[in-house]
């Protein structure tokens, strides 16, 4: 079943286990460890278990942050990188 928006409607009481890592992993199709530093990034949820060895996540709020934009880097500050001025230094020869 649908929502209106394409999105799957949960039922009521509907229960979801919560994720680990690998788990996560597995969602995203990525490496270990591109999900451990990923885990690590701000702005991504909190673990709901306490500790470092067994975390495990919210679901929804793992793919709420997944689903959200990547930030795009402004032009103005890739200019202040690169000067306008800049030509490249070619060595030709004599």
């Amino acid at each position: 079943m649908s929502a209106t928006n394409g999105s799957p409607v949960e039922p009521e009481g509907f229960y979801e286990p919560l994720w680990s890592i690998e788990d996560i992993c597995l969602y995203m199709k990525r490496s270990t460890g591109h999900v451990s530093s990923l885990v690590k990034s701000p702005g991504f949820p909190n673990p709901v278990t306490q500790g470092v060895r067994y975390r495990r996540w919210n679901p929804s709020s793992v793919r709420a942050f997944l689903a959200q934009p990547i930030p795009v880097t402004p032009i103005e500050r890739i200019a202040r990188v690169i000067p306008i001025n800049y030509e490249p230094q070619c060595s030709q020869p004599a």
